[in-house]
């Protein structure tokens, strides 16, 4: 009876080891404890990353490019309620989506002066609600086959002659883009 019982409580702890966890962005700042750039850096495969509704109006800085190479979801109020600009410049990729990385999904956020650049085979990314915003870069640049992009109440204004989607090998899913 108790062989049983300690392997019953072994396996409920170790199932809350890996269940995933979500990961609150509360600072606008660039680097640092709270920001985003660190809540993406300290994210384990399928964690989900939002943001504290103090930020809603605000702008969240970047300034270097971040490479995601694991499961993620990021999350936004609303991309009408929070902007995120990469303050280097306009003519590169604010998120590289590497491997091992196969799921990766943004929603509700406006993002400014970049785009996102997918270099794997990632099985799925999800766009909902997002607004890109004066990009010279692709909106999305695919150097991956095999990927699917679901693009649902997305946004893509004032890109300066620039693409908004580039990329061969993949499928994209447009509903009211």
């Amino acid at each position: 009876l108790l062989k049983p019982m300690l392997l019953s409580v072994l396996l409920f702890f170790l199932s809350l080891s890996t269940s995933a966890a979500t990961l609150t962005v509360t600072s606008s700042n660039a680097s640092g404890s709270g920001t985003l750039s660190n809540a993406i850096n300290t994210a384990q495969s399928g964690d989900t990353i939002v943001f504290d509704a103090a930020l809603q109006g605000s702008t969240i800085l970047m300034q270097s490019i971040i490479d995601i190479d694991k499961d993620l979801a990021i999350l936004g109020p609303g991309s009408d309620l929070l902007n995120i600009r990469y303050t280097p410049t306009n003519t590169a990729p604010m998120f590289r989506l590497n491997a091992p990385a196969e799921n990766f999904t943004f929603t509700g956020l406006n993002v400014l002066s970049c785009g996102i650049i997918i270099n794997n085979t990632i099985a799925n990314v999800t766009f909902n609600d997002v607004q890109v915003t004066n990009a010279a870069y692709p909106v999305l640049r695919m150097n991956a086959f095999d990927v699917i992009a679901r693009l649902t109440n997305c946004r893509f204004a004032d890109h300066n002659g620039s693409t908004v989607i580039q990329g061969s090998g993949s499928k994209i899913i447009m509903d009211n883009v």
